[in-house]
C-alpha cells in the first residue's frame, strides 16, 4: 500500500508500540462521488476535542479504481498507549466537503486492524436522534448504534440488518445490493444503465459526461434525468443540477421543492421525527421509514430509539406480574424480563376464601374434604374420607379403633378416639409433631385438632 501521510501528534505517548490499521468499506463510489479518506484518532471523542487537544490525522486519497466495497486500507498509526481511543472516519468529497463521517470508540491494547463501514444513507444523517437513546451518536444503515460497533465487536451493533443479498434493496435500479458486514450497501453499476448514461444514487440512470465528483456526490455536468433544461423556477447555471442536501430545509436547486418533498432526494436518509421507525429514506415526497412495534409488559419495558431494535428495561426483581391464574403461586418478575410463579407455603390462605380453602402442593385444596390434605397439608386418610371432628369446626381423618391408622395419616403420638357419643371414631393430635409443618396442636376437651 502507498505510504500515508505522516501522522501529527503522537497522542498519549509513544513507548508501548501498540499499532492500529485502519481499513474501509463503504458503497460511495469513489471518484465520483468520493475524492478522499480523512481519519483522525483521539484519545477524547473528536467532535468534544479542544483546541490543542492531542489528535492525530491521516489523509488517504480515492481513486475509481480502489475497491471499498470489499473494503481498502486509509490509515496506520503507530506507538500507541493501551486504553481507549476514539476515531472519526470522514469522506470527503473533491472540494474537501465532508459527505459523512462516521464516529468509532476503540479499545486498545495490542495492535490489531479495525473495519469502519460507512453507508450512503447516513449521508445528513445526525445521531443521537432527538429523544432516542443519547449513547447511539454513531450513524450506520441510516439508523444510530453505538460506537463501539465494530465488524470484531458486533455485540454493540444490534440486530444484523442482512446477512445475505437477497435481503438488500437498493434505491435506484442501476445500483447492486449487497450484503457487507451485516450491513446493506447500494453499490453503483454503471453497466446497468444505457450507453452513455451513468448511475446516480438519487436520479438513477441520467446521461452527461464525467466532470468529477460535486459537493454532493453527483456529476458537476450531469443532466436531470430526462435531460432537459431547468425546471420552471430553477434560477439556471447559479444553481446545483439537483438538490445537494436533502436534511437542511433549504432548496438548493432552485426548483421550489424542499429536501424530500424534491424527486432528487429519493432514496436519501432523513429523519421523519418517528422514533418507531429506522433506516428512513426519502420517497414519494416524504420522508418515512420501517416501522418497528415496541410492545411492553408487567416485566419489560421496550421502547422505540429510531433504530431496527427496541430499547430494553426489565422491572425489578418482585414486581407483580400475571404468569398464570393460580391462587397459589406468587407471581412477580425475576428481574430478568421474565414472569415467573414461585408457589407459596403451604398452608398458605387462598386469597378470599374460607378458612379451610388451603394451599398445599402450590394448588387450591379444600382441608376439610381433601383426603389427602386432611385438616392439613399432606394429612392423608388413606381413603377413608375427610370430616369435621364432632363438636369443632376442624377436619380429621376417620379411624376404625385404630391408633395405627393415626399415626400413619399424622404421626407417632396421634390416637383414634371417640367421645363416647360419636358415631364414629376419629384420628387426633396429641402434640405438634402429629400436625401438618406450620400446624400446632390444640388439646382440648374433646377432640383434638390441628390448625394453622
Amino acid at each position: 500500500m502507498r505510504a500515508l501521510a505522516a501522522l501529527l501528534v503522537c497522542a498519549a505517548g509513544c513507548d508501548s508500540g501498540i499499532e492500529l490499521s485502519v481499513d474501509l468499506k463503504t458503497d460511495l463510489r469513489p471518484g465520483t462521488e468520493l475524492a478522499a479518506v480523512r481519519t483522525e484518532l483521539g484519545t477524547m471523542p473528536i467532535a468534544t476535542a479542544t483546541v490543542g487537544a492531542p489528535v492525530q490525522s491521516v489523509r488517504a486519497t480515492a481513486s475509481a479504481s480502489d475497491d471499498f466495497v470489499s473494503g481498502r486500507r486509509i490509515a496506520e498509526f503507530a506507538d500507541l498507549q493501551r486504553g481507549t481511543w476514539y476515531a472519526r472516519v470522514s469522506l470527503l468529497d473533491a472540494r474537501d466537503a465532508v459527505l459523512v463521517s462516521r464516529d468509532v470508540t476503540l479499545h486498545i491494547d495490542a495492535s490489531y486492524a479495525t473495519t469502519v463501514v460507512v453507508t450512503r444513507d447516513c449521508r445528513g444523517f445526525t445521531c443521537p436522534i432527538a429523544g432516542g437513546d443519547p449513547t447511539l451518536t454513531a450513524c450506520v444503515g441510516g439508523r444510530c448504534i453505538d460506537p463501539r460497533c465494530t465488524p470484531l465487536t458486533p455485540e454493540f451493533c444490534g440486530d444484523p440488518v442482512c446477512t445475505t443479498d437477497r435481503v438488500c434493496t437498493t434505491a435506484v435500479a442501476c445500483a447492486r445490493p449487497r450484503c457487507v458486514e451485516r450491513e446493506c450497501f447500494d453499490v453503483l453499476d454503471d453497466a446497468l444503465c444505457a450507453p452513455g448514461e451513468h448511475c446516480d444514487a438519487t436520479r438513477g440512470c441520467v446521461s452527461g459526461g464525467d466532470a468529477g465528483p460535486t459537493p454532493d456526490g453527483g456529476r458537476a455536468d450531469a443532466g436531470r434525468a430526462d435531460a432537459g433544461g431547468p425546471p420552471p423556477g430553477d434560477a439556471g447555471p447559479t444553481c446545483p443540477a439537483h438538490e445537494t442536501a436533502c436534511t437542511d430545509g433549504r432548496d438548493e436547486d432552485c426548483d421550489g421543492q424542499t429536501d424530500c418533498a424534491d424527486s432528487d432526494c429519493n432514496g436519501v436518509a432523513c429523519d421523519d421525527g418517528n422514533a418507531c421507525t429506522h433506516t428512513d429514506r426519502c420517497a414519494a415526497s416524504a420522508c418515512a421509514g420501517t416501522a418497528i412495534t415496541c410492545t411492553s409488559d408487567a416485566c419489560v419495558t421496550r421502547t422505540c430509539n429510531g433504530s431496527a431494535s427496541c430499547t430494553v428495561s426489565n422491572a425489578g426483581a418482585g414486581a407483580p406480574c400475571a404468569a398464570d391464574l393460580n391462587p397459589c403461586t406468587a407471581d412477580q418478575c425475576d428481574g430478568a424480563g421474565n414472569c415467573v410463579a414461585p408457589g407459596v407455603p403451604d398452608g398458605s390462605m387462598v386469597f378470599g376464601g374460607a378458612y379451610v380453602n388451603r394451599c398445599c402442593g402450590g394448588v387450591p385444596v379444600d382441608i376439610s374434604t381433601d383426603d389427602g390434605n386432611c385438616g392439613g397439608c399432606g394429612i392423608h386418610c388413606d381413603g377413608r374420607g375427610c370430616a369435621i371432628l364432632p363438636g369443632t369446626f376442624f377436619p380429621g381423618c376417620p379411624c376404625a379403633v385404630s391408633n395405627a391408622q393415626c399415626q400413619a395419616s399424622m404421626g407417632p403420638d396421634a390416637t383414634c378416639y371417640n367421645r363416647g357419643s360419636d358415631a364414629d371414631w376419629y384420628c387426633n393430635c396429641q402434640v405438634d409433631g402429629d400436625c401438618a409443618p406450620g400446624q400446632v396442636c390444640a388439646v382440648v376437651s374433646g377432640h383434638n385438632y390441628c390448625m394453622y
